[in-house]
């Protein structure tokens, strides 16, 4: 047997599984539950987000809609609610994307990725099939028709755990007369308490966010949201968690529990310390003291914190991350430079796959001895190339360098950088398609640094463009296709 093949007969057994060989059915209820952590994404800068949902109470029943557009500071742009009478479940998620896709048109946003965690609603608008026959084909239609107007648009499934602020505003929207339509230029209550015009969050929504939706990184998020809320120093005035919310902007009931189990994360990392103590009514009070590390974190009277961001002991932050899949019909285009020196000997390399993880086409190219950046910035201009010129017009271009990244998509004025490469990437971005750029994380781009690094092993200028996998880089690609997620360690 060939080499080949036999990576190709091993690949194939990381995710062809026969139940009947194993001592269980797929759905014997001994089977461990699978436990995953979602939260919401911003959109990359320059974009803005519009989340939708629909209500239903019963199928078909009494339904609403709702939505709200969101840019890459999760600031809040403009939100909608509509009380549509009764209908089905679906039609009221097609309601919901058509009335947001409207808006988002109607107020000039030209950027524009959509969110719904109804995956049949998804399904049925991207996957262009005849639907003449469906009883909706008629919002499905109006949906497809709005996605293809002149703008960069395109919709994907989230879980409902991502969905919670479309899902209220949905919700509240039944309270509305029957046809009515609610548009908020500010968020209703229900959706925040009080928006501190010092911050980019809303306190409920960040309460509710690291309470409840609790991402793989949820202590990273705990310990973003503290110095926010004020918690540690309000903890440093001695008040248990209880009466925590008293000095909080916020009415919602359920606050004092939610920041209580926010807090029960910190004292695993030695930031807070624990006691529990039994009230007259035997009620057990969970109360929370500052550990010499959380003092760190207690404002001074400058309004600053108590450390500096070289301090040795400052406590690391892990998160963790993985490789995601574009949504169905697009592309997704990794790239990535590789240099051996500031300046050295470079190389890029990047790779092309579909909604399914597989692999479409890879590129390498030795560059010679150039900057880092400029490697960085010429595996995105060649992976643009490549991907345009094989006839793909939806595609997402996804970098680990966040300088790049931020120069192509600025827009700033770059006449006197010294890299005329950044004017060429935004023109290729330009061209009639819908591409957008977005950084991620090195863990997340393994399959493109294999690459780059090992085009270093070309001739200098030559390009290899790779119709199937190198060998080396086919362990990456079976951990993306299978979700595996790298931590990462913040310092």
């Amino acid at each position: 047997m060939e080499f080949s093949q036999i990576q190709r007969a091993i690949s194939q057994c990381y995710w062809q599984f026969d139940f009947q060989d194993f001592n269980f059915q797929p759905n014997d209820h001994y089977i461990p539950n699978i436990v995953c952590d979602y939260a919401w994404q911003p959109p990359p800068e320059g974009w803005v987000k519009l989340n939708v949902d629909g209500s239903c109470l019963g199928n078909p029943g009494d339904a609403s809609a709702g939505g709200l557009l969101r840019d890459a500071s999760s600031n809040w742009l403009l939100g909608f609610g509509f009380n549509i009478g009764e209908t089905s479940v679906l039609a009221a998620e097609l309601i919901g994307i058509s009335f947001g896709l409207q808006l988002a048109w109607l107020n000039g946003f030209r950027r524009v990725i959509v969110e719904s965690d109804s995956l049949k609603a998804v399904k049925l608008i991207n996957n262009e099939r005849d639907i003449s026959l469906h009883p909706l084909a008629a919002l499905i239609q109006d949906c497809r028709r709005l996605m293809k107007m002149d703008w960069d648009c395109y919709l994907s499934h989230i879980y409902r755990e991502q969905n919670f602020c479309a899902d209220s505003l949905a919700k509240q929207s039944h309270g509305l007369q029957i046809q009515e339509l609610a548009v908020w230029d500010s968020p209703p209550w229900k959706v925040y308490a009080l928006f501190r015009s010092s911050s980019k969050f809303f306190i409920d929504f960040l309460i509710s966010d690291i309470a409840w939706s609790g991402s793989a990184d949820v202590f990273s998020h705990a310990l973003a949201a503290c110095p926010q809320l004020d918690l540690f120093d309000i903890i440093a005035q001695a008040r248990p968690a209880a009466h925590l919310t008293a000095k909080l902007p916020t009415r919602n009931p359920d606050a004092p529990s939610m920041i209580d189990r926010m807090l029960r994360i910190l004292p695993c990392y030695s930031l807070l310390t624990c006691s529990l103590q039994t009230l007259d009514d035997n009620l057990i009070e969970r109360r929370y003291g500052l550990s010499p590390t959380g003092q760190l974190f207690v404002r001074n009277k400058d309004g600053d914190f108590n450390f500096q961001p070289n301090d040795h002991y400052i406590p690391n932050i892990v998160c963790d991350y993985a490789w995601q899949p574009p949504p169905e019909g697009w592309v997704k285009l990794n790239v990535d430079g590789s240099c051996l020196g500031n300046p050295g000997d470079a190389s890029a390399g990047g790779l092309l796959r579909d909604a399914s993880s597989n692999w479409l086409l890879g590129f390498g190219f030795n560059i010679g001895e150039t900057s880092v950046l400029a490697a960085e910035l010429i595996g995105i201009s060649f992976g643009l190339q490549l991907a345009w010129l094989n006839g793909f017009r939806r595609v997402i271009v996804e970098s680990d360098s966040l300088k790049a990244v931020k120069l192509i998509n600025n827009e700033r004025d770059i006449s006197l950088h010294p890299l005329a490469l950044i004017q060429d990437c935004r023109r290729l971005m330009k061209m009639d398609w819908d591409c957008y750029l977005s950084h991620i994380y090195r863990e997340q781009n393994f399959c493109a640094d294999s690459l780059a690094k090992q085009s270093h092993g070309l001739q200098i200028q030559e390009l290899a463009v790779w119709d199937s996998p190198p060998w080396k880089v086919l362990r990456f690609l079976n951990d993306d296709k299978l979700g595996v997620s790298f931590r990462r360690v913040f310092f």
